[in-house]
């Protein structure tokens, strides 16, 4: 609160009692125009706080906004409408999809699992560098995990020979890519580095893909999707077998058959590996 300065002192009252004792007038001079102005200023201050202008009227004014006034009456990350910006423009999202179920496998929303498999953690590659051939070349092995790139193309191309043989199906605008949600049971991909003794690590490499698991016959490992989709098939089926207690599996390994042979004369193979839109791009995925 503002002093009031102007107010008489005790010195003030007694110096006025003196005067009335001699005859005098004991009344205060009248103030001036000044001294009035700077007095009701003051209490105009007293009243309304620091805020009110010396020059306002008398009359009450409502107090100013006090500071962070303005932000508490709106969200947090808008601005004012006259420097608002238009948002990004957001990339539709994939919706909806086939979905179905089966004592050997599931779909919900084109994303395939099966649940059945011939598939064992144990069959694995090597675990430590060999040296193959004259030339000293070294080969070692690394897991390749769900979410790399490598990963998700085996799985989308499985899932789309899946789509077009067991449910036929194509892959339809907007709707979820399809693939194999995970890996069978038991199974894991792998990518074979083989350089030269000595090289570095990025050094003349080369890389190839194996699926390992299956414990069938002759089925230790396949080397591309082409190979894997006909065992795939098998196993969607429940793993059918003959009266020897073999696999009814079309796949080269289980069949005999050359895979040059299956892909020549088994025209669902060669049509669900045609290009498509889903190969070149990533979008989402929910490994």
């Amino acid at each position: 609160m503002v002093k009031d300065h102007a107010r008489p002192s005790a010195k003030d009252d007694a110096a006025r009692t003196t005067i009335a004792a001699m005859g005098g007038s004991s009344a205060p001079p009248a103030p001036s125009p000044t001294f009035a102005n700077r007095r009701a200023a003051i209490l105009r201050i007293n009243q309304l706080g620091p805020g009110a202008s010396a020059s306002s009227s008398s009359a009450p004014t409502a107090r100013p906004q006090a500071r962070g006034a303005y932000r508490q009456k709106h969200t947090w990350g808008q601005v004012p409408p006259h420097t608002h910006s238009e948002p990004p423009k957001e990339t539709p999202r994939r919706h909806g999809g086939f979905t179905c179920v089966s004592p050997y496998y599931e779909v919900r929303g084109n994303k395939i699992t099966l649940r059945v498999s011939d598939g064992d953690r144990t069959n694995v590659p090597p675990a430590e560098p060999y040296v193959v051939g004259t030339d000293g070349r070294v080969c070692s092995f690394e897991r390749v995990w769900p979410s790399e790139w490598p990963a998700k193309m085996w799985k989308r191309k499985i899932g789309r020979y899946l789509a077009r043989v067991v449910f036929e199906r194509g892959q339809e605008p907007g709707e979820h890519i399809w693939a194999l949600w995970k890996w069978p049971e038991g199974y894991t991909l792998w990518v074979k580095k083989t350089s030269k003794l000595g090289a570095g690590e990025d050094h003349d490499v080369r890389r190839d893909y194996y699926l390992y698991g299956s414990l069938s016959p002759r089925c230790r490992y396949f080397s591309s999707p082409k190979e894997f989709v006909l065992h795939a098939e098998w196993l969607m089926k429940g793993m059918p077998r003959d009266g020897r207690n073999g696999p009814l599996c079309r796949c080269e390994y289980c069949s005999g058959r050359s895979q040059t042979e299956l892909n020549d004369t088994i025209l669902d193979v060669k049509h669900a590996f045609l290009p498509a839109v889903s190969d070149n791009e990533e979008g989402e995925e929910d490994d």
